[in-house]
């Protein structure tokens, strides 16, 4: 009886194995919790990086409405050692960024040569111009860290990303 019945069983743990595998293979449950398990990570990803690059935008916005607003002040027709000055404050007040990261340039062009001096008187004939330009930098710090991938985005070793506003007018 004993070999028989050795032989018989594992016959019948073969054959249950046999049918438990068929079934298993044609039992879709669970299915979609395995293939969301799959795919949420990569959906994490993308909200990450869509409300970090929204706000990286909306800090953009406002430091170039910052330097728009600071070059409203080229109409008040101030004088030049005060004008730097003033459009720089106004800058750094409408950015809230420090005045290191607030840079204002101006330069005169006679006939679209650029001249040394802002006050630089052109000669009889030729056109004059005056232009100001604003730059603003903000570091942005992303709220999220991406490790290797944030260096692919241009951000710092630190992970911030420099963000750049320039506006120019033409005073003249």
């Amino acid at each position: 009886m004993g070999g028989p019945g050795i032989s018989f069983t594992s016959e019948l743990l073969n054959w249950r194995l046999g049918v438990s595998a068929s079934r298993l293979s044609r039992d879709s449950r669970g299915t979609s919790a395995i293939e969301f398990a799959m795919v949420a990570p990569m959906l994490a990803m993308m909200v990450m990086g869509v409300t970090d690059f929204a706000r990286g935008l909306d800090r953009k916005y406002e430091i170039q409405q910052a330097s728009y607003r600071a070059l409203e002040l080229v109409s008040t027709g101030s004088s030049q050692n005060d004008y730097t000055q003033l459009i720089k404050a106004e800058a750094v007040a409408a950015s809230g960024e420090p005045a290191a990261n607030v840079d204002v340039v101006n330069w005169c062009e006679c006939d679209g040569v650029k001249q040394s001096s802002f006050t630089t008187a052109c000669p009889e004939g030729q056109q004059s111009a005056r232009f100001v330009t604003v730059t603003i930098f903000s570091d942005f710090a992303p709220m999220f860290r991406y490790g290797p991938l944030a260096s692919a985005f241009g951000a710092n070793a630190n992970g911030t990303v420099r963000l750049t506003a320039r506006s120019t007018v033409r005073a003249q």
